[in-house]
Formats: structure tokens, sequence, C-alpha cells
């Protein structure tokens, strides 16, 4: 998972397998404050592996707009591209854009 805040993105990265594979597992969490203009951008292990990881960070990094459906598209676009367009497992990519920021 990414959160890109202007330029800059960090990676959330889990310890832990997915929720569902083993019972009683707990998730890991982590808290961020999101503020209006960030990104969150969840991907799946087909479009995340070691050669694509700094390649999609720099990518979500320098994206200039406000459109999540087409940051999504520019990720699985370039993913497919750095596999040789070798689809081995599912390729899934979710974006999010936070229009204003919310107080809870």
């Amino acid at each position: 998972s990414f959160i890109k805040r202007e330029d800059c993105v960090k990676t959330v990265k889990a310890s832990a397998l997915p929720a569902g594979v083993f019972a009683n597992t707990e998730p890991d969490r982590e808290k961020v404050k999101l503020k209006g203009g960030d990104f969150i951008v969840l991907v799946s292990d087909g479009v995340l592996n070691s050669r694509t990881e700094n390649t999609l960070t720099d990518l979500i990094g320098l994206y200039k707009g406000n459109n999540p459906a087409e940051l999504a598209e520019k990720i699985l676009k370039t993913a497919k591209y750095l596999n040789a367009d070798i689809v081995n497992d599912d390729m899934t990519v979710i974006a999010a854009y936070i229009d204003e920021e919310i107080s809870a």
C-alpha cells in the first residue's frame, strides 16, 4: 500500500499474511492522518514485486492529477509492462483521492 502526499510517497507494509489466510491472526495497524490532496493506493501482490516496487513508488510520486481511476490505470499498465505483459497472478489496484480534510 502507498500513501501519496504532494510528491512524497510512503510505503505501508504489513508483516502478516492477508486476513483469512490463518485463523486468529491480528492485522497490522498503522494510524495515519490523511489530508486533502492525499492518495491512498492499494495493490495486490500480483502488481507489487521486486521488479515493480521502486518504479511504482516513483510513478505514484510523479503523478500530478487528482483522478484515482487514471492513477490506478497507470499503475496497472506499468506493472504489466515491467512483467513483459505476463500475468501470473491477479493484478488489482485500488486508488482513492482525499478531496478535503475531515476532522474526526
